[in-house]
């Protein structure tokens, strides 16, 4: 249904994965929104899945702020040799990032 909407095949992917293994967490004050001017419902959504990366939208869609992508610890405990390799992975991809200006 994602792809058939315009959505990129690989996002879409990623989307079904997050809804194919949580229910749904919807607050009873919360469910009467609309979504072409609010992010709660996915924040909700996205928020109960603790992955290593997570995708974060604007705060609303009005902002000038855009997607963000917050990465996390991993669920395995790491060697401390491990976790020094990956956060300095991530410092350093974060600067390619941020130097190239790439748009991921």
């Amino acid at each position: 249904m994602l792809a058939d909407a315009g959505i990129h095949q690989n996002l879409a992917d990623h989307l079904s994965y997050v809804f194919s293994r949580d229910p749904l967490v919807v607050f009873p004050e919360r469910v009467e929104l609309d979504d072409n001017t609010e992010t709660d419902h996915f924040e909700n959504i996205y928020s109960t899945n603790w992955n290593s990366m997570r995708f974060k939208p604007p705060p609303g869609f009005d902002s000038d702020i855009g997607w963000r992508v917050e990465f996390r610890t991993m669920d395995l405990q790491l060697t401390d040799f491990e976790n020094a390799a990956y956060s300095i992975f991530l410092v350093l991809l974060s600067r390619a990032i941020l130097t190239f200006n790439l748009s991921m």
